[in-house]
This record gives C-alpha cells, sequence and structure tokens, in this order.
C-alpha cells in the first residue's frame, strides 16, 4: 500500500498541483475529441437515429451521471482521510511543541532553539496541507479522467482520422 502523502509531495507539493494541471489538460483533450465525434455522429444520425446510435447516445448520458458520482465519493473519501492526517499532524505539532517547551524551562539556550524548530514544523504542515488539497482534486478527477480518455480511444477505434462518418460506408 502506498502512503498517503509520498516524501516527494511534503517536499515539493508544486509536483502535486503539476500533476493535477497535466491529467486536466489530458481530459480537456480527450473531452474534445470525445464531444467531436459524437456531434458528428448526432448530425449523421438525423432524426431517425440507428439503434446503435441509440445505444450510444444513452450511454453518453449515463456515464456522465456515473463519472460524477463516482468522483464526488472519490473526492469525499479522500477529502476525510486528508483532515485526518491533518488533525493527527496538528495534534503532534501541539505535543512537540509543549514538550519543547517544558524542556526550555530547564535551559535558557534551548529556549532560543524555539523559534526555529516552530518554523520548520510549520513549514512541513503546510507543505502537507497544500499536497493534501491537490490530492484531493486528483481522486476526484481520475473517474472522469478514465472515462474521457477511454472514450476518446474507444471511438477512435471506430471512426480512425480520415476515415467515413459512422453510419456511412466509404465511397457512398
Amino acid at each position: 500500500m502506498r502512503p498517503a502523502f509520498p516524501a516527494v509531495t511534503s517536499l515539493n507539493p508544486f509536483l502535486v498541483w503539476f500533476r493535477l494541471w497535466f491529467q486536466t489538460a489530458e481530459m480537456l483533450a480527450a473531452s474534445a475529441q470525445v464531444i467531436g465525434h459524437r456531434t458528428t455522429r448526432m448530425m449523421s444520425a438525423g432524426p431517425l437515429p440507428s439503434a446503435r446510435d441509440q445505444r450510444e447516445f444513452t450511454k453518453m448520458g449515463q456515464e456522465k451521471v456515473d463519472a460524477v458520482m463516482e468522483s464526488a465519493m472519490a473526492a469525499s473519501t479522500r477529502y476525510l482521510l486528508a483532515n485526518q492526517q491533518l488533525v493527527a499532524g496538528f495534534w503532534q505539532q501541539a505535543m512537540t511543541g509543549m514538550t519543547s517547551m517544558m524542556t526550555a524551562a530547564a535551559s535558557p539556550a534551548r529556549m532560543m532553539q524555539l523559534p526555529g524548530q516552530a518554523y520548520r514544523h510549520a513549514g512541513a504542515l503546510s507543505n502537507q496541507m497544500i499536497g493534501a488539497m491537490a490530492h484531493v482534486g486528483q481522486h476526484g478527477l481520475k473517474p472522469i479522467h478514465r472515462r474521457a480518455t477511454g472514450n476518446a480511444r474507444r471511438l477512435i477505434k471506430l471512426n480512425p482520422v480520415g476515415g467515413a462518418p459512422l453510419g456511412k460506408k466509404r465511397g457512398k
């Protein structure tokens, strides 16, 4: 099982946000292909679509509902997990701070080190929080991305670039 927040993420949350951006761009490109294909298919089907076209058009609507439901579930589950981990991090930071203050009471030199420790802990927790929100976005996007790219691959096989529109024979 993978750790919830890989080490690289806590060091550089930018990488997580970049991955989310890349997945979003890939999903948008695949969606544009699918929309173009299905629009062409609807136009060529006319007012009386074939049984095959009717199945595709029905599937198109149901897929959207399923993807949104799955996306909401994945994002909310990840959000709850992130909240639990962040609360545990805050609690650990508070306990570390209390221990450090009690130790510092016995040593004035130790008192001078407290601000640096506090900044380091706060920075690490801040990076974890920033990365956690990107992970929520990634998990929420995953079902939609999977369907959009899968549809693009499936539909391109049905009508490769330069091929005749669906339902039409080449040369007729």
